[in-house]
């Protein structure tokens, strides 16, 4: 027999579990048990609460205990241009299936309903030439070693505080 005395919280109060349900349903007194999951309701008896229940067919699941006549269809990863889905893991009487963007794609939100091109990385941007010539008038701070503060001279700069002298003008 599929049917459970319930747990009381008060009085005639009826508290089933999750994979049970109250019978009779006008004046309920008994936990009777739902179909598994990758089962799907078919009919149950009129005295008791005893239910037959079938596996779901190929294409369809059932995740949860239930008292459902059908089965949920499997999702289908779609392929095309617009969606690019792939398959991660096949559907089975028990779970969906579930699907990933393909390489090169990412998702859009947390339910990934759509996959998005992955931005390409960008070429570096170039910093400007280390080897271009900067026009500096020729200082103490700049080089230290011309006399000359009107001379201007380019210079090769490693950094902003050490530069080397390339050539005069």
């Amino acid at each position: 027999m599929l049917c459970s005395l319930p747990s009381f919280s008060s009085g005639l109060d009826i508290q089933c579990k999750d994979e049970e349900y109250e019978w009779p349903i006008l004046k309920p007194t008994f936990c009777c048990k739902k179909c598994p999951p990758g089962h799907r309701y078919i009919s149950r008896s009129d005295k008791t609460c005893e239910i037959t229940c079938e596996p779901c067919d190929e294409n369809r699941y059932s995740d949860s205990f239930n008292l459902e006549g059908n089965c949920n269809v499997c999702d289908v990863c779609k392929k095309a241009l617009t969606a690019n889905f792939e398959v991660e893991s096949n559907c089975t009487t028990t779970k969906n299936t579930v699907c990933k963007c393909r390489a090169g794609y990412r998702c859009t939100d947390a339910s990934c309903t759509f996959c998005e091109p992955v931005p390409t990385t960008t070429q570096p941007t170039t910093p400007p030439s280390t080897t271009g010539k900067i026009k500096l008038p020729c200082t103490f701070n700049h080089i230290g070693n011309y006399s000359n503060p009107n001379v201007l001279i380019s210079f090769l700069c490693l950094t902003t505080n050490f530069c080397f002298h390339i050539c005069g003008t």
